[in-house]
């Protein structure tokens, strides 16, 4: 058991470097600009009592731990960018070994581990905005929190323990780095539930379980509502807008990929093909260790997928990406289980064309790349940036055409910042 756990973790972290380590030479991208920064205790003071940029109050989001981690990089790290780029690669290799000791334990299939330990490297809409993006790790971490609280579930659910209460803060760190995690504890009960009625491998929740969780979200949506001047920061959309943001992020995750079309379109292939294999493994064994995953996946997916369907129409996949992780890895395990002839090849080439595209995918946030650019020469007109970073940002066209291009790198300290965050009326100070 531990060569095959110790080869499981091997391949998570060669997945990590081969897909992100050209990462490290990366710049800045997009609200990285905005969130590394000088941050006070006022600052942070009022991430954890209103909208999580002080600066910016119109985003009325709450992500109090987000904000705590944009502190805590900027004020110890400044700009030294290849120290940040690391940090999202360690993210998402904790998240990958995280994964894979779910799976193991779940299935008790090194294979399936194997296979998630890559595809949370190499799944399109997972790590593809992840790993070259600093400001994005709250995503990491969110995903981060959940495995934790699932990983308790997974040893306890069948006991007389009350597990919820243990999970219980990992879920309230996943809300708290977004609000995609507000419902996840309503998401372990339905999966535990599901898991009952199609795989019959666990008890049903018991009615202090549906009792303990339902009252976290509830207690989570009221204490983020209390902190912002709306329902989840936005007004209720209308149903038109209700129905095209809840298909958004299945349509991108499960059928469609976004890229070059020498590399998107086998992707999209390549998820057809999951999805018709995972109504043949139901069919074929609903009570196999692949159908157990892909239950657990699934309902991560619909349950992510809902706390700004109503609100917003921001692109939300990357927890739901995660959950296709967990379905997928049981799917292409029980095919390989099933018929390892074909499935063995069939595996193997579904997951070169989803790691094909993602690897395109993450080459759009290269320092040179027109999504760069164009991101950058947004970001040049925001009000507050030090001159010498709007200088460098307005030099990026000419830098990269001359092949010169090189990652602005200063100490925070040194910069002159011309709009600071205004802390809110009573904050400490």
């Amino acid at each position: 058991m531990n060569a095959r756990r110790a080869t499981v973790s091997v391949l998570a972290i060669t997945a990590v470097l081969l897909m992100y380590g050209r990462t490290l030479g990366y710049g800045l991208f997009w609200d990285d600009f905005e969130v590394l920064r000088p941050w006070t205790g006022a600052d942070i003071w009022h991430a954890w009592t209103g909208p999580y940029r002080p600066w910016d109050t119109t985003v009325a989001f709450y992500r109090p731990l987000t904000a705590t981690y944009y502190a805590l990089i900027s004020n110890t790290l400044g700009y030294d960018l290849r120290a940040l780029h690391l940090i999202p690669l360690a993210a998402i290799a904790v998240l990958a070994l995280m994964t894979s000791v779910f799976v193991m334990r779940e299935t008790s299939s090194a294979v399936m581990a194997g296979i998630a330990a890559i595809l949370v490297s190499t799944y399109p809409t997972l790590g593809t905005s992840l790993g070259p993006w600093i400001a994005n790790q709250d995503h990491t971490f969110m995903a981060i929190s959940l495995v934790a609280a699932l990983l308790i579930w997974q040893r306890d659910r069948g006991g007389s323990r009350a597990w919820w209460w243990r999970a219980a803060p990992w879920l309230v760190a996943a809300a708290w780095f977004k609000e995609d995690g507000l419902l996840m504890p309503l998401a372990i009960g339905a999966a535990q539930w599901a898991r009952a009625v199609i795989a019959r491998d666990v008890p049903r929740p018991s009615r202090a379980a549906w009792t303990a969780l339902a009252g976290l979200s509830i207690a989570l949506i009221a204490w983020r509502t209390w902190w912002l001047p709306s329902q989840f920061g936005y007004g209720f959309r209308t149903p038109g807008h209700m129905i095209a943001n809840f298909l958004r992020a299945p349509r991108y995750v499960l059928l469609w990929q976004v890229g070059a079309a020498n590399v998107a379109l086998p992707a999209a292939i390549a998820k057809a093909a999951i999805l018709a294999a995972g109504a043949w493994v139901l069919v074929r064994g609903r009570e196999s260790a692949g159908a157990r995953l892909l239950i657990t996946g699934s309902i991560v997916m619909l349950v992510a997928n809902l706390p700004l369907t109503f609100v917003s129409s921001e692109g939300r996949w990357h927890l739901v990406g995660w959950g296709a992780v967990l379905a997928t890895s049981g799917i292409l395990g029980e095919w390989i289980a099933r018929a390892p002839r074909w499935g063995w090849p069939a595996a193997a080439a579904i997951m070169i064309a989803l790691s094909a595209s993602a690897f395109e995918r993450i080459g759009t946030f290269a320092p040179c790349s027109a999504d760069s650019r164009a991101h950058d020469a947004e970001m040049a007109e925001q009000a507050g940036l030090p001159a010498e970073l709007r200088m460098w940002l307005s030099s990026r066209d000419a830098a990269c055409a001359a092949g010169t291009f090189t990652p602005f790198d200063r100490p925070m300290r040194s910069l002159i910042w011309t709009a600071s965050p205004s802390p809110p009326a009573g904050a400490p100070r």
